[in-house]
């Protein structure tokens, strides 16, 4: 079982996180995952790079695709209530190479060295289904059922339940006696039941007789279509997913599957006005935050399917192509606090069905009175509902008095999941505190004094043609005064690397330019095994330079 499942995460989010090697989820992500999924309101505080991204992003692609879900099948219920049903034949495209098909219901191996398997076209998420299989030939056979996520050998995965002809049922690779030997002549039904929601079971039947329960569906795969499968070795079998010779009384044939039973007829209804829309809000203090927490949904949430999940961007950039994606009815949006807010009140965008408000770095979020305009986002969400939104936020810090005035203004009864605590200096970080006085001159050593002089944001004039007691001398000489120190400390402490903060994006550009003239006039052209361009070279990742410089310098 993946440690992910057992918070609660549906395999089509697992195989995704899998893929990109999340084996294990992260201290955050095991303590928030199983509190959003249970509905409550949750404020967490982790350290940068802890998973926070992924603490609330699977819980938010989860619960987004289990609502569109019900609501495709409530529409399909109410608009299409005798829609034909789209039968079922073996998949052509869900089958291993050496698996001949013969009139959509006859499969052969001849292959001895290994299982290969083959699915069937429906999956079925709701009602009581069957289907049976013919054992023509001596060989090894396993028939049963799986998800589109399973493994074709089924039973040896947690996607997938199986019954072999040696008279053992197998589930996740492991292997129990179950009902009675089986083999060429025979004929074995494949029974699912999902009649309840919450207790789907999987049985089998030999030549009509029911062998009882085999499987009861776990609580992962509650959600997730379940297709007929067979795989063996050395055989040949017929499917018969229309007309049953062993019938069973209440189970219908599986190629009579219901439309509304039927993931397929999910995948595009668009569900009524009041169950679309955006349902998940994600707001982030910056556009490349935004842009980083889209880019993480669109990767966790491919798998999802029947209906699939639109997530849309919000923030600054290319606005055609933004009005664009939020025209097709996005059901996550993830976006910057300032241009969400101009979206709702131009009406592009509506929070009417929002039920998810989710605060990313919360305590940069809930500055500078921005608290506000988030409880105008939640009043708006609120007209005309008696829906109880759900609202988490994640930080770095959850105290400080804005995020605890945000925590009381936003949320019910949340839980708290603090992994960080109050804010400190770890031991092994030291601070040096380097005054600097504009009357006192430059009472240090730099190799940049004499050489090159640091161009300023021209508020002022040089400070040699101010008063020296003056404001604006003081201010103008700071300026002057502060990039030389920056050459003096990467020098006295032999900086191989180090992180510059600036006030502004001019200061920035100003002294990239000092730096690189101070070391020779080479600027930064990417890494090279030469080493540096000069000892000063530098990069700038201010927010006006464009992502792909941005990108290209982290690189």
């Amino acid at each position: 079982m993946s440690a992910f499942e057992e918070l609660g995460v549906c395999p089509e989010i697992i195989k995704a996180v899998e893929e990109d090697d999340w084996l294990l989820p992260t201290p955050i992500q095991a303590e928030s995952i199983p509190l959003i999924l249970g509905g409550g309101d949750v404020c967490a505080a982790a350290e940068t790079g802890s998973g926070k991204t992924g603490a609330f992003g699977l819980p938010a692609l989860q619960i987004v695709h289990e609502s569109l879900r019900a609501a495709a099948q409530a529409a399909v219920v109410s608009m299409k209530p005798n829609q034909a049903s789209r039968g079922c034949t073996l998949d052509e495209a869900a089958r291993d190479l050496q698996i001949c098909l013969g009139d959509g219901e006859r499969c052969s191996c001849a292959d001895s060295r290994g299982w290969r398997g083959v699915r069937g076209t429906a999956p079925v998420l709701a009602g009581k289904y069957m289907y049976e299989v013919e054992i023509l030939s001596p060989g090894l056979v396993r028939v049963g059922w799986g998800t589109r996520l399973g493994k074709l050998e089924i039973g040896k995965d947690e996607n997938s339940f199986g019954y072999g002809g040696t008279g053992k049922k197998s589930w996740n690779g492991r292997f129990e006696d179950y009902g009675v030997q089986f083999g060429a002549g025979d004929v074995v039904g494949c029974l699912l039941d999902r009649s309840n929601p919450d207790r789907g079971i999987v049985s089998f039947a030999v030549n009509g007789r029911l062998l009882g329960e085999a499987f009861v569906l776990p609580p992962a795969l509650r959600n997730s279509a379940l297709l007929p499968a067979i795989c063996g070795k050395d055989f040949d079998a017929r499917c018969r997913f229309a007309r049953l010779e062993f019938p069973v009384e209440g189970f219908a044939p599986v190629a009579n599957l219901k439309a509304c039973d039927d993931a397929r007829c999910l995948a595009g209804e668009t569900p009524d006005k009041s169950s679309s829309g955006v349902q998940c809000l994600i707001l982030e203090p910056t556009r490349d935050l935004a842009l980083q927490t889209f880019n993480c949904l669109k990767k966790i949430g491919r798998y999802l399917e029947a209906p699939s999940i639109r997530v849309a961007l919000c923030c600054g950039g290319d606005e055609r192509e933004q009005r664009g994606e939020m025209a097709k009815g996005p059901h996550i949006v993830v976006g910057t606090l300032q241009k969400v807010s101009s979206c709702i009140h131009r009406g592009v965008l509506s929070v009417k069905s929002l039920k998810l408000l989710i605060l990313d770095e919360a305590d940069e979020l809930v500055k500078f009175d921005a608290l506000s305009e988030i409880l105008k986002i939640k009043r708006a969400a609120s007209v005309g509902s008696s829906r109880r939104m759900q609202v988490s936020l994640f930080s770095a810090t959850l105290h400080t008095d804005d995020v605890r005035r945000a925590v009381e203004a936003l949320t019910e009864r949340p839980t708290w999941v603090d992994l960080k605590g109050k804010v400190t200096i770890p031991d092994t970080v030291h601070a040096l505190i380097c005054p600097v006085f504009a009357h006192e001159g430059m009472p240090f050593k730099s190799a940049s004094l004499g050489r090159v002089e640091p161009k300023t944001d021209g508020i002022h004039a040089p400070s040699a043609a101010l008063p020296r007691h003056s404001e604006q001398f003081a201010s103008q000489r700071v300026k002057e005064i502060k990039p030389h120190l920056v050459v003096a400390l990467a020098d006295a402490f032999k900086m191989e690397t180090c992180l510059v903060f600036c006030r502004t994006n001019l200061d920035c550009d100003n002294l990239e330019l000092f730096l690189t003239s101070c070391g020779g006039g080479r600027k930064f052209a990417g890494k090279a095994e030469s080493g540096k361009e000069n000892p000063y070279s530098c990069v700038v990742l201010a927010g006006m330079r464009s992502q792909e410089e941005r990108n290209r310098n982290l690189a």
